[in-house]
């Protein structure tokens, strides 16, 4: 009875952290669900539309290494309480904003208050909890960001089918208020912590010169791209025009997308650390991920399968997770963890504006009802680039050394 009142309010802690984590998941995904009425209301390209799905990703990136500071000096509650309230803010400012300039403001804050989210949740299990429940934690805050992700599809389209995608944002702004009192009035800082402010330069110099780590990362980044492109942004346009479906629909079948994702990413990383073997389940994974996306991108196949195919394609690309382990050996330090997700980060910004900059390129004059309409050829085109980076990661993993 008394281990049990030790932990319960620890894991009420980290349960908050938690539906943070999962709320700004949900909001990071969002553009894919109301892409159409974005560029409808805001006369956006595809190239400006991707630019703004990437926001996020910038702020997101640019803080990973700055946050494990942060929190290591301040501890979680003030700089989690505050990052929730520029999250919430961003998603309110998106909802008002008549401009591009200002929703890009809305995504950017997302993205900076969002990079809180996991390292805060993996320094409460650490700090709080005994050590054996951390790979369960670690694994739990994927999937219910997947969660968070799943709702950010059908639900959220149904949403801005219903009510706007503007009433839909200022409703998620709201939610963000509520989460932010949540986390202010139940988290709490380690007593007896000293907080002394952390010396990283020699880590980063050390992380910067590892070829390793830099090949880690690398290889994590490409096989993140692929849940960047098509989750975060344009795999529900892609289903719109291949099939002929509505915004609701397209966003239901790629649902299955994040379900595979979120049984994928902590049970090919339990299998990785079970056998203690890296590569050959990076490698699983890669391969996975290139013969699941194939026929979605390129073949006549009906839409049941195309569900079931973008449900193992989120399986295979949860072993973009499996690299951090691998990082892990390596380096074992926050900074290399802040670096591998970085430039996870970075490259899936970079690579939804070049997709979208292809499709303009593509099919730069088309103008239907006065907005550019893109066929089904543009989106097999521009989404090539996520088959052509998986045979670049699974190329990659020749150079790179496993520590049994």
């Amino acid at each position: 009875m008394n281990t049990l009142k030790k932990l319960l309010f620890p894991l009420i802690m980290w349960s908050i952290i938690a539906l943070f984590y999962s709320y700004q998941y949900l909001l990071q995904v969002s553009p894919g669900a109301m892409a159409e009425e974005l560029m409808n209301d805001l006369r956006l390209n595809a190239t400006e539309l991707g630019t703004l799905a990437a926001c996020y990703f910038y702020t997101y990136a640019g803080m990973q290494i700055p946050v494990g500071i942060i929190i290591d000096r301040y501890d979680v509650r003030k700089p989690l309480s505050i990052a929730a309230a520029i999250c919430a803010l961003g998603a309110l400012i998106f909802g008002y904003a008549h401009n591009l300039p200002g929703i890009a403001l809305g995504r950017l804050m997302i993205g900076c208050g969002g990079a809180f989210a996991v390292v805060s949740s993996l320094y409460v299990a650490a700090n709080w909890l005994p050590i054996r429940y951390f790979t369960a934690l670690s694994g739990s805050i994927v999937t219910l960001g997947m969660i968070g992700a799943i709702f950010g599809q059908y639900p959220l389209a149904t949403m801005v089918d219903n009510l706007s995608w503007r009433s839909t944002m200022l409703f998620f702004g709201i939610m963000g208020i509520i989460i932010t009192t949540l986390i202010w009035g139940f988290t709490r800082n380690r007593p007896n912590a000293n907080h002394a402010k952390p010396h990283v330069l020699t880590g980063l110099k050390y992380i910067l010169k590892n070829s390793q780590i830099w090949l880690l990362a690398i290889y994590g980044g490409l096989m993140f791209m692929s849940i960047s492109i098509l989750g975060s942004l344009w795999g529900t346009p892609f289903l719109m025009a291949k099939y002929q479906i509505t915004n609701t629909a397209a966003s239901a079948n790629l649902s299955s997308l994040f379900i595979g994702l979120g049984i994928g990413c902590p049970l090919l990383c339990w299998i990785s650390d079970h056998f203690e073997r890296r590569k050959i389940i990076m490698f699983i994974a890669s391969f996975g991920t290139l013969i699941s996306i194939i026929p979605v991108l390129y073949f006549a196949i009906p839409y049941w399968l195309t569900a079931v195919l973008l449900c193992g394609l989120g399986f295979f690309m949860g072993g973009f997770l499996v690299s951090f382990n691998l990082a892990r050996e390596v380096q074992s330090t926050g900074a290399a963890m802040g670096f591998m997700n970085t430039i996870n980060m970075v490259g899936g910004a970079l690579m939804q504006s070049v997709c979208g900059l292809i499709m303009d390129l593509m099919h730069p004059n088309s103008i239907a009802k006065g907005q550019k309409i893109y066929t089904l050829l543009d989106f097999q085109v521009a989404l090539s680039i996520v088959p052509l980076t998986t045979i670049i990661a699974l190329i990659m993993l020749y150079w790179i050394n496993e520590r049994n």
